[in-house]
């Protein structure tokens, strides 16, 4: 399957160049370290002439290690590493300077700011919100495994990217939009069967498997953190917030925790939902049980061990 990905994406001009996706390639193989790929696959940027082409780059770099995350997920623990060593280069200096990168998040440095990557990973996440029809299989695998990208970096302090968490949470175990009545007068007639399947409760068999990497993966950090987002941030990181069934704080915190330990107890009885999602529910109980039993231990080994994985 690797190799099948690597041979459709040499036939998308819009990728990197052959040098990067053959260092990505020999590292995925094991045929080179970490390191020697984060070299390998920032050479090309670092001769561009300008910001303008070196932000383009940079930009077609990140997206296809988004996607590679996202269509090999067992590459991830891989591109986790890579993503820490590129981080971790030289600072990129340029007649005495240290070249910065403009994104969302304003200038940033190459290499040790990923500049753009959060930005990259918040988009597609928004992009790739879950289906809104239930025969599209590869949107959810890769809705999923999104998700499982996204807590993976954060738990290995590669990427802010907590508040995914949160979005992700509250979509699967804080809103219930089945128990809406849906204004179908206001929803043109070819939009209504879409419409409609998004507030059913079979929507769940996407949403938590994807909720629930992030107790699988980052499950410790959810726990210990207070971290509060303004709903008047304006960056659509706030979108869904104080909506729902939660009306407490905005973030993380303890009761917020017990909350959603509650609800994927809560899923685990709806006999409208697949074996595959309930399982995935009773799992993270189990890892939000564990986690507050010992919640100074390293525990993912145990998970893998144990088998809590997409």
């Amino acid at each position: 399957m690797v190799e099948a990905w690597f041979d459709l994406i040499a036939s998308q001009k819009y990728r990197p160049g052959p040098q990067a996706r053959r260092a990505l390639q020999d590292f995925f193989n094991g045929r080179i370290s970490s390191d020697e790929a984060a070299r390998r696959v920032t050479t090309t940027i670092q001769t561009l002439p300008d910001e303008k082409s070196i932000q383009v780059h940079v930009g077609e770099l990140w997206e296809l290690l988004i996607d590679a995350a996202k269509e090999i997920p067992g590459s991830q623990d891989k591109l986790v590493q890579l993503l820490a060593a590129i981080g971790g280069l030289p600072d990129f200096v340029r007649r005495g300077e240290i070249v910065e990168v403009a994104g969302d998040r304003g200038r940033t440095r190459l290499w040790r700011d990923l500049p753009m990557f959060a930005d990259l990973m918040r988009d597609e996440y928004y992009e790739d919100l879950p289906p809104t029809h239930p025969d599209q299989p590869q949107q959810e695998y890769e809705w999923l495994n999104h998700n499982a990208f996204a807590a993976r970096l954060v738990a290995d302090s590669i990427c802010d990217l907590k508040y995914i968490a949160i979005l992700s949470l509250h979509k699967a175990l804080e809103d219930e939009p089945w128990n809406r009545s849906p204004p179908l007068e206001d929803i043109r007639e070819r939009d209504r069967e879409l419409v409609m399947y998004r507030r059913t409760v079979g929507r769940l068999n996407c949403l938590v498997p994807a909720a629930a990497q992030w107790i699988f993966h980052a499950g410790r950090m959810i726990f210990h953190s207070q971290d509060e987002w303004r709903a008047s941030q304006g960056t659509g990181e706030d979108q869904g917030f104080g909506e729902g069934l939660w009306k407490g704080k905005n973030g993380f915190c303890r009761e917020r925790w017990n909350f959603w330990k509650s609800r994927f107890a809560w899923v685990q009885g709806l006999k409208e939902l697949e074996f595959e999602t309930k399982a995935a529910a009773k799992q993270a109980v189990e890892m939000m049980a564990r986690i507050e039993r010992n919640p100074e231990t390293e525990l993912w080994q145990e998970r893998i061990k144990q088998g809590f994985s997409h």
